[in-house]
């Protein structure tokens, strides 16, 4: 970005307003640029089924749109589904209520005709780039701060077509929207590449899981290391680990020690090296060892698997667990309790709970350390592409951001 985008940028977040600019109800924008209300540009299209799974019904999504059947691995749809509304390819349809003022718009592109719920309103447009518009409703500052003021009060913000059809946004002429949305596109392109390279090993891992791990009833797993021909062992896991509950956040001060919160799983695929929370040194408390796994030790958190690493020395709340291995590796006992399943070990009668009588008796089947510490460093590997993988996605996901902030607004100008 050269010195002149820059200064350009500056000054419009400032409030000036720069050569080849002008300022409007909707903020600074180049001078070509129309401000004009949505209904100048789409139409309503009112087709109703007239018969029962008359077209197949789809599902959209905040990831696009899909077969219904395909989404949920079947219909949920009602019955009798005559009187849906009909969305024809390379249509528009949204829902148009939201429990917090997000709306996702998707474009039909996988059928000739499809149905969705009454629930979503279908139009298409006239004389604008259907993906450029895609991308300004989902993601442009002009909707998100319409939609904000529709909520008047309850706990759902409506967006009836009428009143969309009142939103004012600022239109590039057809060329400039069409360059827009092929720089978006290839960016989304790039992103959906590399989800795809995330999920390719996720289910090499997950194939791995299932061939590297004896299966029920047995003491040899299908697939192993050359050299290792020995039965796995049955052993009970508290015989294996040392458990560790967290502290009070009562007992500290605020400082820059690591205190490891359930929510912070959130934010690691397996190592854990930072937290929302920092408290001081205290000497009268334990930390929790690096490598140790840890995990959620009551509530729902405890039925989504949330097993992470720990990697910095750390304090942690009452509702984490820690499992410091004695007599096994620390990777294969992290593969081990996450294969396992925390749902499995845990007290799910009521609210889901993990205590030290459930991880004491709870029974595994090992191998020799020589062979935990092949399979924990295969696992790892994988871990380890994955988290690179996710990385470079974040990378890319945040660079269509700040495409769209800077493309949607006009503040950088495309070569046509």
């Amino acid at each position: 970005m050269n010195e002149e985008i820059k200064a350009r940028i500056a000054a419009i977040n400032s409030g000036i307003v720069p050569e080849g600019y002008k300022k409007t109800k909707i903020g600074i924008v180049p001078e070509e640029w129309e401000i004009s209300p949505l209904v100048k540009y789409i139409v309503e299209y009112t087709e109703k089924s007239s018969k029962n799974n008359q077209y197949p019904v789809l599902t959209s999504s905040r990831k696009g749109i899909f077969l219904q059947s395909d989404y949920y691995n079947k219909q949920v749809a009602s019955e009798d589904n005559t009187g849906y509304n009909v969305v024809p390819f390379g249509y528009f349809t949204y829902r148009h209520m939201s429990d917090d003022e997000i709306f996702r718009f998707n474009i039909n592109n996988i059928v000739e005709k499809g149905i969705v719920s009454t629930l979503y309103p279908v139009f298409t447009t006239e004389n604008l780039d259907n993906n450029w518009l895609l991308n300004t409703l989902n993601y442009g500052t002009s909707f998100q701060k319409y939609a904000l003021i529709q909520k008047q009060g309850g706990s759902r913000t409506y967006m009836y077509l009428e009143k969309l059809k009142k939103l004012n946004l600022a239109f590039p002429p057809l060329p400039e929207q069409q360059k827009i949305a092929e720089i978006l596109s290839t960016q989304d392109k790039l992103i959906e590449l590399q989800e795809k390279k995330i999920e390719q090993l996720k289910e090499l891992k997950k194939a791995y899981l299932q061939k590297m791990f004896p299966k029920k009833g047995s003491k040899y797993p299908e697939i192993r290391f050359k050299g290792f021909t020995e039965a796995w062992e049955q052993r009970k896991l508290g015989e294996c680990v040392t458990i560790t509950s967290g502290e009070a956040p009562s007992k500290f001060k605020h400082g820059s020690v690591n205190y490891v919160k359930v929510d912070d799983l959130n934010y690691a695929y397996k190592t854990v090296v930072d937290t929302q929370n920092k408290v001081s040194d205290n000497p009268s408390m334990s930390k929790v060892k690096v490598g140790s796994v840890i995990f959620p030790k009551r509530g729902a958190a405890i039925l989504t698997n949330k097993v992470r690493i720990l990697g910095v020395e750390s304090y942690m709340d009452t509702n984490m667990m820690a499992l410091t291995a004695t007599s096994l590796d620390s990777d294969f006992l992290y593969v081990l309790i996450s294969k396992e399943g925390l749902y499995k070990i845990a007290d799910t009668s009521t609210i889901p709970q993990i205590n030290n009588k459930h991880i004491e008796p709870y029974e595994v089947i090992v191998p020799t350390l020589d062979e935990q510490k092949r399979i924990g460093e295969l696992f790892a590997h994988l871990d380890t592409l994955i988290t690179l993988h996710q990385r470079k996605l974040d990378e890319e996901k945040q660079k269509k951001k700040s495409l769209m902030q800077l493309l949607l607004t006009g503040k950088v100008r495309v070569k046509l």
